[in-house]
């Protein structure tokens, strides 16, 4: 597979917005997207919000995802997800959830502007979601969700984090499920373990799947391009073998004492639950200050744009 270009310089079009700390489940290898602790009790308002919102249109963001904890157990994500779809009209707009929600809520999500979802499965059966803190209600409400997404003809893809020490035949499970759905299942490493990775997981489904995939690269212009695995059966897989530690899109990149394990699959900036932009999850300190009572989309957006700037230089 060819790398796309990505040296530094490149601005960035993908954010993700962490609106809330919260989750229903409690899984091991959970990073929480590098959010400082002391973001952890609280949830983005939807001041901060709009703000948020209006900043990222004017800096020529195009797709967003919003992300926990687990971010449809936000009181208000319903109105965060219609200031958003408000401020940019034609912005692919998405979550990643771990399904386990009241389909309500789920619902009232795509109603206002969420045109796709990311469903992280910690679990697939009842017992192994049962692991991560799932009750036999979450299990319910998810599969009740997913069945409702795909009448809906909504684009889906399922998540499944997998590390050395993981049931691959809960893994297995999901993979047989989805081999007649319009669904992708995305196979992801364990981000703690990054000598599990891409080759580790292509020789897994090799084992656990039989006949032969086709395999291309799968293009993203708003990030990086990843592996598509598609069997007779109809299964489509989805591996990231792209890192953003070899990119290195950043100047910081340069001699980052993380750079070496830098597992991170994708190229986007985060937002915290205060308003503060990151660039990275590894590193707290290239955090912008958060978004202050007040402060309008047009101040935020200059202060960001002047943040990632000079990251670009």
């Amino acid at each position: 597979m060819q790398a796309r270009d990505m040296r530094k310089g490149r601005w960035p079009s993908y954010a993700r917005i962490v609106v809330t700390k919260r989750c229903s489940l409690r899984c091991t290898f959970c990073h929480r997207e590098g959010t400082p602790e002391s973001t952890a009790g609280r949830a983005m308002s939807l001041p901060c919000a709009e703000a948020v919102a209006g900043a990222l249109a004017r800096l020529g963001f195009r797709k967003i995802k919003l992300l926990g904890g687990e971010p449809l157990v936000m009181a208000e994500v319903v109105e965060v997800v219609r200031c958003l779809r408000r401020a940019m009209p034609t912005a692919d707009l998405s979550a990643i959830s771990n399904g386990a929600v009241e389909p309500a809520r789920l619902r009232g999500c795509v109603e206002a502007g969420m045109n796709r979802l990311n469903v992280s499965v910690h679990g697939w059966s009842p017992e192994a979601l049962g692991h991560n803190g799932g009750k036999a209600c979450h299990y319910a409400w998810r599969q009740e969700n997913l069945a409702w997404i795909m009448r809906r003809a909504l684009p889906l893809k399922l998540n499944y984090v997998v590390s050395e020490d993981s049931n691959f035949e809960d893994l297995n499970g999901l993979l047989s499920w989805a081999a007649d759905k319009p669904v992708v299942v995305g196979v992801l490493n364990d981000l703690n373990q990054p000598g599990f990775g891409s080759e580790a997981l292509l020789a897994l489904l090799r084992e656990l799947r039989p006949g032969r995939p086709v395999a291309r690269v799968e293009e993203d212009v708003d990030s990086l391009s990843t592996r598509r695995l598609s069997w007779p059966d109809g299964l489509e897989v989805e591996v990231k073998d792209q890192r953003l530690g070899a990119v290195a899109p950043w100047r910081h990149c340069d001699g980052c004492p993380a750079r070496a394990r830098c597992g991170e699959g994708i190229f986007a900036v985060r937002v915290d639950p205060d308003g503060a932009l990151r660039l990275c999850m590894d590193r707290p300190e290239l955090r912008s200050d958060a978004w202050s009572p007040g402060e309008g989309a047009a101040a935020l957006a200059e202060r960001w744009g002047a943040f990632i700037e000079e990251a670009r230089r």
